[in-house]
C-alpha cells in the first residue's frame, strides 16, 4: 500500500470515561489527532489529515481512505464497549471474590475456634484422665498389639517396683508373668492380636505377678480390650492382694491349728505349727524352745518335720540347757525382741554347731512374751533370700498363736494326765474301761493292742498271779509271760462282720485244789471276758475300715497300684536309704503308646481291662523293694531302689518294655501297645523328688516324640 499509517490508542479505565487517541503517519510524516467516539470526529480527523498534507491534494476525497477510516471507527466503537464490559466483569469478579473470601475467612475462623475448643477439651480430658490414673491406688497398665508396655501409672511403679521409663516398650509378659503361666499366654495372645478377644478379657482373675526384686505377689487383674487405629490394645487394672491373702491364710491357719490341737499332742501341735511357718516364710529349718520361769533355762520341744528329715540329726528333744550354752539365736532373749541374722557366718560371736546339727546360713528368731517374761522361742532358718520385716510379722503372729494353743493344750494334757492317773488306780476294778481306752487310741496298731490286752485282762481277775491270758487272732497269738493251758479256762470268740477271726482265753494256773469251774471264775469275770471279746471284734472292724480307707486313699481303685502320693513317700524313703548306703535310686516315668487308640476303638472297659492286665505284669518284673504306681490315665511311675549303676535300671526298663509290648487278649481280640520310659537317678540328676519326676517325665517325652517303645535317661540320648 502506498499510503502508510499507524494508530495509537490510550485507554483509561480507572473510574473515568474511556479516551482514545489516534495518530496517523502519512508518507513518512506523522501527525497526531485526538478523535472522539462518533463518526463526525472521525470525519474531522480525515479532513484535517487531508489538509495537513497538501491543500490541493484529493486524499480526503479518496474513497479508500474514507472506507478505512469508517472501519477503524467501527472497530474503535466495538472495542470500547468490550473493554467497558471487561472492566465491569473484572470489577464484579473482584467484588465477588472479596465477598466469598470474607465468608470463607469467617467460616475458617469459626472452624479454627471450634478446633481450638476441641483441642482444649481433649487436652483437659486427657489431663483429667492422667490425673485419675496417676492418683489411682490400683496399677493401670496398657499393652500394645505387640505385647509391649505402652502405659504404666505410678501405682504400677509402687506395686511392681519398675519405673515407667524402665518398662515402656518392653514385653509385658516376659516382664511380669511367672514361668508357669507363660504357655497359656503364648497360646491365647495371637487370637487377641487379631480379634481383641480372649478368655481373660472382661473378667477379673486372681493371678500372680513378678516384682522387679524377683518376688512373686498375688494380684487380681481386670482386663479389657481397646481398638486404637485398627490395632487391639489391652488395658489391665491390677490390685496387689498379697496382704489380703496373707491375712486370710493366717486366719485359716489359726483355725486349722486349733482343730489340729484337739486331736494331737502338744509336741505334734508345735511341729505342725513349725511346718506351717516354714512354708509361709520359705524356710527349710524351724525349731521351738520353751524358756523356763528362771529366764535362763531352755528346753527344746521340737524341730520342724523337714528339719528332722533332711537336715538335723542332732539329739536334744526335751533336753534342758542354759541360754549361755545356746547359739547366737538367743540374742532374742537378751534383746527381748525378734532378731534377724541374714549373714550368719559373718557374726563375730557365733558358736560352733553340735555334731549332726543343720548348717545355718541365715536365721530369724522370735521371742514369745507373756506377763513381761519370755516363755518360748520360735526360730526359722536358711530362707533362700534375706528375711524381711514382713517375715518377722508373720513369724511373730504364728509364734503367738502357737503359744496360745500350746497353753490350752498343756492345760488339757494336765487334765488328761490327772484323768489317766485315776484310770490307772481303777484299772483293777475296771479292766473293760482300760481295754476300751486302748482300742480307741488312734496312734496304736492292732498288733500293739493285742499285745497289751492279755496282761491287762489277767490283772483284772481276782487272782492275777495265777491267771494266764491268750488272744488268738488268725495265725498269731498274744499271751502273758506265764501262759500255759489248763483244764480250767474261759473262752470267747472274737467276731468280725459275723465271722470268727480269733478268741480270748483265760486259764487258771492254780486249779488243782479247785473242785469245779464255778469255784474259781466269778460271774463278773465271765461277763468281763465276753465284753472284751466284743470290744476287740468291734475294734477289728473299725481298724479294717480305717485300713481300707487308708488303702483307698493311697492306691488306685482300678489297678490297686499305689498313687503318686504314696509313690513320693516311698521315693523319699528310698532316697534316704540310697544316701546312707551310697546307692542309686531310679525314677522311671512310663507312658503307654497306643492306649488312646484302644479306648477309642474298643471302649473304656477294654482300656480298663488292659490297664489291670499291665499292672499285674508290672509286679512280675519288679523286685520287692521297688514300687510301681499309677499316676495318670496311662502313666505309671516305677521306683527302683538299691541300684549300683544305670545298667541295672536299663535292664528293668527293658523288662517293662518287653512285658508291655506283649499282646493282651480283650474279647477275643489281640491288642498291642508299647511304652515310652524316661529315667532319672538320685542323686546323679537331682536330689528333689519333684524335680526327679519332672526330669524322668521330660526324658519320656523325648522317647515318645521320637521313636517310642524305648527308654532314655535324663539329659541323655534315647536307648
Amino acid at each position: 500500500m502506498g499510503d502508510r499509517f499507524c494508530f495509537a490508542v490510550h485507554c483509561c479505565t480507572a473510574g473515568s470515561p474511556a479516551r482514545y487517541s489516534t495518530g496517523f503517519r502519512i508518507h513518512g510524516s506523522c501527525q497526531y489527532i485526538r478523535c472522539g467516539r462518533n463518526r463526525s470526529s472521525l470525519h474531522r480527523a480525515g479532513t484535517l489529515c487531508g489538509q495537513a498534507k497538501q491543500p490541493n491534494a484529493q486524499l480526503c476525497n479518496d474513497r479508500r481512505f474514507y472506507d478505512r477510516a469508517r472501519l477503524f471507527n467501527l472497530w474503535l466503537s466495538q472495542s470500547a464497549i468490550a473493554q467497558h464490559h471487561l472492566v465491569l466483569f473484572i470489577a464484579l469478579t473482584f467484588a465477588l471474590f472479596i465477598l466469598v473470601n470474607r465468608r470463607l475467612s469467617a467460616e475458617l475462623e469459626n472452624e479454627l475456634v471450634d478446633h481450638q475448643k476441641t483441642e482444649d477439651e481433649l487436652r483437659e480430658r486427657g489431663e483429667s484422665i492422667h490425673a485419675i490414673t496417676d492418683s489411682a491406688n490400683d496399677a493401670i497398665i496398657m499393652m500394645d498389639n505387640d505385647g509391649n508396655v505402652s502405659y504404666w501409672n505410678p501405682a504400677a511403679e509402687h506395686i511392681l517396683g519398675y519405673k515407667s521409663e524402665e518398662v515402656i516398650g518392653l514385653n509385658l509378659h516376659d516382664l511380669l508373668t511367672p514361668e508357669r503361666f507363660l504357655p497359656s499366654y503364648h497360646a491365647a495372645y495371637p487370637e487377641f492380636q487379631k480379634t481383641g478377644k480372649g478368655d481373660a478379657i472382661g473378667k477379673t482373675l486372681d493371678l500372680a505377678a513378678l516384682r522387679k526384686d524377683g518376688r512373686e505377689i498375688d494380684i487380681t487383674l481386670s482386663l479389657s480390650a481397646v481398638n486404637i487405629k485398627g490395632a487391639w490394645y489391652a488395658v489391665g487394672i491390677m490390685q496387689d492382694i498379697s496382704e489380703r491373702k496373707l491375712s486370710h491364710e493366717l486366719i485359716r491357719l489359726r483355725l486349722s491349728l486349733f482343730e489340729f490341737a484337739a486331736k494331737h499332742s502338744l509336741g505334734e501341735l508345735l511341729q505342725k505349727t513349725l511346718d506351717e511357718v516354714c512354708v509361709l516364710v520359705n524356710s527349710p529349718i524351724g525349731f521351738y524352745h520353751f524358756l523356763e520361769e528362771d529366764q535362763k533355762t531352755l528346753s527344746l520341744q521340737t524341730w520342724s518335720t523337714r528339719t528332722l528329715n533332711e537336715f538335723c540329726k542332732a539329739e536334744g528333744r526335751g533336753m534342758h540347757y542354759g541360754i549361755d550354752q545356746a547359739g547366737v539365736w538367743v540374742d532374742c532373749v537378751r534383746e527381748r525382741k525378734a532378731v534377724v541374722h541374714n549373714d550368719y557366718n559373718s557374726l563375730p560371736h557365733r558358736k560352733g554347731l553340735p555334731e549332726g546339727h543343720a548348717a545355718v546360713i541365715r536365721e530369724l528368731v522370735v521371742p514369745i512374751m507373756r506377763g513381761g517374761n519370755i516363755v518360748a522361742i520360735l526360730g526359722v532358718g536358711n530362707k533362700p533370700t534375706e528375711y524381711t520385716q514382713k517375715d518377722i510379722e508373720i513369724v511373730s503372729y504364728l509364734a503367738d498363736v502357737a503359744w496360745e494353743i500350746a497353753e490350752r493344750k498343756k492345760a488339757e494334757e494336765e487334765r488328761n494326765k490327772y484323768s489317766n492317773d485315776l484310770k490307772e488306780r481303777m484299772k483293777e476294778l475296771n479292766c473293760l474301761y482300760s481295754v476300751s481306752e486302748i482300742i480307741r487310741r488312734e496312734d496304736i496298731s492292732r498288733e500293739e493292742i493285742l499285745k497289751l490286752c492279755p496282761d491287762i485282762i489277767s490283772q483284772a481277775y481276782q487272782f492275777p498271779e495265777i491267771t494266764a491270758c491268750r488272744i488268738i487272732w488268725g495265725d498269731h497269738e498274744y499271751k502273758t509271760e506265764n501262759f500255759r493251758t489248763t483244764e480250767w479256762s474261759q473262752r470267747f470268740a472274737i467276731m468280725v462282720h459275723g465271722r470268727q477271726t480269733g478268741s480270748v482265753e483265760v486259764y487258771c494256773l492254780g486249779g488243782k485244789n479247785q473242785e469245779s469251774y464255778d469255784d474259781f471264775f466269778l460271774a463278773e469275770e465271765r461277763n468281763l471276758l465276753k465284753n472284751i471279746a466284743d470290744l476287740l471284734g468291734r475294734s477289728a472292724e473299725r481298724i479294717q475300715a480305717e485300713e481300707q480307707i487308708k488303702h483307698m486313699a493311697t492306691h488306685d481303685p482300678l489297678t490297686d497300684l499305689p498313687t503318686l502320693r504314696l509313690a513320693k513317700d516311698r521315693l523319699a524313703m528310698a532316697m534316704g536309704m540310697a544316701g546312707r548306703h551310697k546307692q542309686k535310686t531310679a525314677v522311671m516315668f512310663i507312658d503307654l503308646d497306643g492306649f488312646k487308640n484302644v479306648n477309642d476303638t474298643l471302649g473304656h472297659d477294654a482300656g480298663d481291662f488292659l490297664l489291670k492286665t499291665l499292672a499285674q505284669r508290672f509286679h512280675s518284673c519288679i523286685r520287692k523293694t521297688d514300687t510301681i504306681a499309677r499316676i495318670g490315665g496311662d502313666e505309671f511311675l516305677l521306683i527302683a531302689t538299691e541300684l549300683k549303676s544305670p545298667d541295672e535300671a536299663a535292664k528293668i526298663a527293658q523288662k517293662v518294655l518287653k512285658l508291655v509290648s506283649k499282646a493282651a487278649v480283650i474279647e477275643g481280640q489281640k491288642v498291642f501297645v508299647s511304652a515310652s520310659i524316661g529315667i532319672a537317678f538320685y542323686p546323679d540328676h537331682h536330689e528333689d523328688i519333684n524335680q526327679l519326676i519332672k526330669l524322668a517325665d521330660e526324658a519320656m517325652y523325648r522317647v515318645k516324640y521320637s521313636s517310642k517303645n524305648g527308654f532314655a535317661f535324663a539329659n541323655q540320648t534315647i536307648k
